[in-house]
Formats: structure tokens, C-alpha cells, sequence
């Protein structure tokens, strides 16, 4: 039975959410088996939908997909990021076990070593000292932060200490 659609309601906003979600495919790195996804997914919106939600964040958090490689796969970073954004609205709704209560709310989604993600490139995670909350850089922060290392690295190396070499 599904709950009547309100669009103030904030389970039937993030199921909307869920349910219109597209992720980008990969088939030379590492991805996620679409079909696990989607029935997670759906699994998700389902429950989201009907009216008295079982579905726990702690589950949603903890959700680990067979990585892929060499065929198609959605973009592990984008499926982690949509299953964030709902184990957020679950602790929110107060939807958390109470195992995960417990736990600290800086804990890394993915330990290292683990995220299938990694095995591409390096992970570096920005805490935001207010919230404690832990996120992956984007790949055009990285760029920018290692631009500035050189230049740094650079400057020391060859004494440059103006724009105008004076």
C-alpha cells in the first residue's frame, strides 16, 4: 500500500529521488553491478514509499556492491554518493539503529583498502572540523590542490619570491 503522494513529505521526496536516479556507466574501471544497484534501489524507493519505512541508515550505509570490471558498471562514486544522501534523510527521519547511534559520525563510508574506487586512484578525504562529517575530494580540487603543491615546490626550488622573478 503506498502513501498518498505529498510533496511535502520528505521520504516521498528522497524515494522520488531514488527512483529518478542515472548514474554514470563505466566499463573500463571499476563500477558497480547494475543489477544489484537497481534492486537495491528499488528495494529503497519501495520502502521509502510505503507509508511506514523499515529500512534502517546503518543497512544503506553498509551496503557493499560487486565491483566490475570490464563491463558495464555504474560509477561507484555516484551510487555512494546517492546511498549518503539516503542514510543521511534516514538518520535525520531518526531512522538509525542503535548500533549506529554509537558509532562516531566521522566514521569513512569505505575503510581503506576496501573501496573498489581505489584501486584507480588515491582517495584524499576533506573532514569539515564543525560537522566531522568525511568526504572525497573532487577530481578538479585535487587538480587544483596539486597545481598549487608544484608551484609551492617550485618557488622554494628556484628562490622565486615575485611574480616578477625580481
Amino acid at each position: 500500500m503506498s502513501a498518498p503522494f505529498d510533496d511535502t513529505n520528505p521520504d516521498l521526496q528522497v524515494a522520488a529521488q531514488v527512483n529518478a536516479a542515472l548514474f554514470p556507466v563505466t566499463r573500463f574501471r571499476v563500477g558497480y553491478d547494475m543489477q544489484e544497484v537497481d534492486r537495491f534501489l528499488a528495494r529503497i524507493g519501495e520502502d521509502l514509499t510505503s507509508g511506514d519505512p523499515r529500512i534502517q541508515a546503518q543497512e544503506v550505509a553498509d551496503k557493499r556492491f560487486k565491483p566490475v570490471r570490464m563491463r558495464d558498471g555504474y560509477g561507484v562514486n555516484e551510487v555512494d554518493d546517492l546511498l549518503d544522501q539516503v542514510a543521511n534523510h534516514l538518520r535525520v527521519m531518526g531512522r538509525a539503529d542503535a548500533a549506529a547511534a554509537t558509532r562516531a559520525t566521522a566514521e569513512v563510508r569505505h575503510p581503506a583498502g576496501a573501496h573498489p574506487a581505489e584501486w584507480d586512484r588515491p582517495s584524499l578525504l576533506t573532514v569539515d572540523p564543525q560537522t566531522g562529517v568525511t568526504a572525497q575530494m573532487s577530481w578538479p580540487r585535487r587538480a587544483l590542490l596539486l597545481v598549487i603543491a608544484l608551484g609551492v615546490v617550485f618557488a622554494t626550488v628556484y628562490g622565486v619570491t615575485s611574480g616578477l622573478g625580481g
